[in-house]
């Protein structure tokens, strides 16, 4: 079974830029870049607002919700302001295993676009587990920053549980 045709992604990215910051302040504190804990999520709210999915065990009809928070990326100067760019890869496999089941690279490109240089990033990602077969997974998230020459990326890994639902048994 080709599983990569089962397995969809979606993405969502939302940049804030709070008041101005010096372009050489930015330059100085982008140096390394850095990825939070991905958290399986029930809800993203937006930029450190969310709601963590209890153990995350999940069923086939459940979309997997992963939110984190890079740091430390390279910001440049626009016409218009400044951007970010990003890209990420995604690698699924059986918990504990190295064999990929799916993996695409490149799954999304963003490119972040604000008049003050963005510091206050989120990304969101969204994986339909409708073709995955009750066990333990672990889906490897890697970040890069497509403005770091030095072609920088972090690879974290979020590890969560299929499980079917039992039936409702039918009343006598």
């Amino acid at each position: 079974m080709n599983l990569s045709r089962f397995v969809a992604f979606t993405i969502g990215v939302s940049l804030f830029a709070a008041g101005a910051v010096r372009a050489d302040d930015m330059k100085e504190a982008a140096s390394t870049l850095k990825m939070s804990k991905p958290v399986v999520c029930l809800k993203v709210h937006g930029f450190g607002s969310f709601e963590e999915w209890p153990d995350a065990k999940l069923t086939p009809d459940d979309k997997l919700t992963i939110y984190y928070e890079p740091s430390g990326f390279r910001t440049e100067k626009t016409k218009d302001g400044y951007r970010a760019l990003f890209s990420e890869d995604g690698r699924l496999r059986k918990k504990g295993s190295k064999d990929a089941i799916w993996k695409n690279d490149d799954m999304f490109k963003y490119e972040a676009t604000k008049k003050f240089p963005p510091y206050q990033v989120y990304l969101k990602t969204d994986v339909s587990i409708k073709a995955l077969a009750p066990g333990e997974y672990e889906l490897d998230l890697t970040l890069h920053d497509r403005l770091d020459k030095r072609d920088v990326a972090l690879t974290k890994t979020v590890a969560f549980t299929v499980y079917l639902r039992p039936e409702p048994k039918p009343e006598p």
